[in-house]
């Protein structure tokens, strides 16, 4: 565990340090679901139940590098 905990920060912080920045972009609960940013988790739905996991993009306003995961409601 001690490991994976190292290698996500080092990750993250190498993220941090460009110039701009990585932006992890996560979802607000109870707004309405982005097909653009996130895929569906379990359930599909209309609104954003919580996040399972953040998008990933390359700046603030850059493009989309990865997906993230929500959990949507009805």
């Amino acid at each position: 565990m001690n490991t994976f905990v190292r290698e996500c920060i080092k990750y993250l912080w190498l993220m941090k340090v460009q110039d701009p920045p990585m932006v992890l972009h996560w979802a607000e609960t109870q707004a309405p679901f982005d097909k653009a940013l996130f895929k569906f988790y379990t359930q599909t739905g209309h609104t954003v139940a919580y996040n399972v996991w953040p998008a990933l993009k390359l700046h603030t306003n850059g493009p989309l590098m990865a997906k993230g995961v929500v959990q949507a409601t009805k």
